[in-house]
C-alpha cells in the first residue's frame, strides 16, 4: 500500500496567500457567486520567516518541484515572493518552480524582475486569461487587460516561460483561435483551453447557468455554458430556463456561514453516483512516481489542492463538508503551526484518514466523496482539458 513518506514526498503545492485582487464568480473564497468574501476565511499570507520556518533548508534540498497556486488567492499578492523564490534556490539550486496568476496584480517593474529571476525553461508561469479585452473581464471581475497583458509580456520579454490558460464559457468560445494566435504572437510557449467547472450537478447531466451577483447580492448577469457541446465538461444535455436566480439574493445570505461540520447530505443517491475506485493523482504525480502534498496560506497540511478547496470553501455541498469534519477533528495534527511537515508526515495520520479509507466502501464511514469525484476513474480532472498543445 503506497502512502506518502519522505523518500517519495518530492513535490509540493503551497498557497502563499489566500488573498486575490479578482472576484471570479465560481472562486470558492467569493459567497454565493458575489463579490463578497467568505468571512470564515482566515485572510493570510506567508512572510519570508514563516516560509523559512514550515520550509527548512534540509526539507528543500529533497524536493524537486513547489508549485505555488493555491485554492482562495493569487500567489503575487504575498508581497515575499521574491524573496521567498531566492530563499528556495539558496536551498536547491535545482528547484523546478511554477505558479498561477490572473496577471493582473504588481507592475511591469515587478514582472521584467520576475522573469529575470525564473529565466530557465523549466520554470514555468500561468497566465488565466479567459477571453481578449471585451470577455475577459467576465469571468475574471476586477482584472484589468490592458495591466494584464503588459505584465505577461513584460515576464516573457525578461525570458520567462509562460503559460497561458483559457476557461471556455459560451461567451468566450467563438475567441479560442484568436486567444491561440496572440499567444504564439506574444510567445507564450503554450495554451491551454479547458472545459470549466461549476455549470453541472454532481448527479446528472444537466447543465445549467451560473448567477452573477455584486457585493450586495444584486445579480448582474448571467455565465453560460458553452453552446458546442465539445466545450462543456461532461454530459450533452443543458436545460432551458427563464429565471434561474432572482433580481436580488434574500438578504440572509449574508448571515448564512457555512460552518455545519454535518454529513447528512451524503445520500445514497450521491453517493452511488461516485466512483468506488480510487487512484490518487498526488501520490503519483509524476511519471517517476513521486508524491505531493498541499500546504494552504494558514499552514495547514491536506493531500492535494481539491481537499484544500473543501476545505474552506463557500459553497457548502456535502462533499465539503465530510472534509471539513475530518480536518476539523484533526486540525492541530496537520498544521504547521503545530508540528513540522517531517512530523505530519511521518506520524502516519495521511493514510489513516486517507489511503486506508479508500479500501472502505462505505462512504458515511469517512470514506472522501472528494476523492473519488477527482481521482475515480469516471473524474471530472480528466474532462478539463480540450486543447493542450
Amino acid at each position: 500500500m503506497k502512502t506518502w513518506n519522505l523518500n517519495n514526498l518530492r513535490l509540493l503545492h503551497i498557497e502563499l496567500s489566500n488573498q486575490c485582487n479578482a472576484a471570479c464568480p465560481m472562486c470558492p473564497r467569493y459567497l454565493y457567486h458575489t463579490e463578497k468574501v467568505d468571512p470564515t476565511l482566515e485572510l493570510t499570507q506567508m512572510s519570508v520567516e514563516t516560509f523559512k520556518k514550515y520550509f527548512p533548508r534540509d526539507l528543500l534540498s529533497k524536493i524537486k518541484r513547489i508549485s505555488f497556486c493555491g485554492t482562495h488567492g493569487d500567489p503575487f499578492t504575498a508581497k515575499d515572493i521574491i524573496p521567498i523564490v531566492k530563499y528556495i534556490y539558496s536551498c536547491n539550486s535545482k528547484m523546478y518552480i511554477t505558479a498561477n496568476t490572473n496577471a493582473g496584480l504588481r507592475n511591469v517593474k515587478f514582472w521584467n524582475e520576475f522573469g529575470s529571476l525564473l529565466k530557465k525553461d523549466q520554470h514555468e508561469i500561468t497566465f488565466s486569461l479567459d477571453g481578449l479585452e471585451d470577455t475577459n473581464h467576465l469571468y475574471r471581475r476586477r482584472v484589468n487587460w490592458k495591466k494584464a497583458m503588459e505584465n505577461a509580456r513584460a515576464f516573457i520579454n525578461a525570458g520567462g516561460n509562460a503559460l497561458w490558460d483559457y476557461l471556455i464559457f459560451e461567451h468566450n468560445e467563438h475567441q479560442v483561435e484568436e486567444a491561440k494566435q496572440k499567444s504564439i504572437e506574444m510567445g507564450f510557449s503554450s495554451f491551454y483551453a479547458k472545459r470549466a467547472l461549476g455549470f453541472s450537478s454532481n448527479t446528472d447531466d444537466t447543465y445549467k447557468p451560473c448567477p452573477v451577483f455584486d457585493k450586495e447580492g444584486n445579480l448582474q448577469y448571467y455565465l453560460n455554458p458553452p453552446s458546442d457541446k465539445e466545450n462543456l465538461n461532461k454530459g450533452q444535455k443543458k436545460v432551458d430556463y427563464t429565471v434561474i436566480a432572482s433580481d436580488k439574493l434574500d438578504p440572509s445570505w449574508q448571515l448564512t456561514v457555512r460552518k455545519n461540520l454535518s454529513t447528512k447530505g451524503l445520500t445514497e443517491k450521491y453517493i452511488n453516483n461516485v466512483d468506488k475506485k480510487i487512484n490518487c493523482k498526488f501520490l503519483n504525480r509524476d511519471h517517476e512516481g513521486h508524491s505531493e502534498l498541499y500546504i494552504n496560506a494558514n499552514g495547514t497540511v491536506v493531500p492535494c489542492c481539491y481537499m484544500g478547496t473543501s476545505l474552506t470553501g463557500s459553497y457548502g455541498d456535502s462533499h465539503e463538508l465530510q472534509i471539513r469534519n475530518i480536518f476539523y477533528k484533526n486540525r492541530k495534527r496537520l498544521s504547521l503551526k503545530n508540528r513540522t511537515l517531517k512530523e505530519i508526515v511521518e506520524s502516519n495520520i495521511l493514510t489513516s484518514l486517507f489511503v486506508e479509507k479508500w479500501k472502505d466502501a462505505d462512504y458515511t464511514n469517512g470514506k472522501p466523496v472528494i476523492c473519488s469525484l477527482m481521482c475515480g476513474e469516471n473524474n471530472m480532472i480528466d474532462r478539463i482539458f480540450k486543447d493542450k498543445k
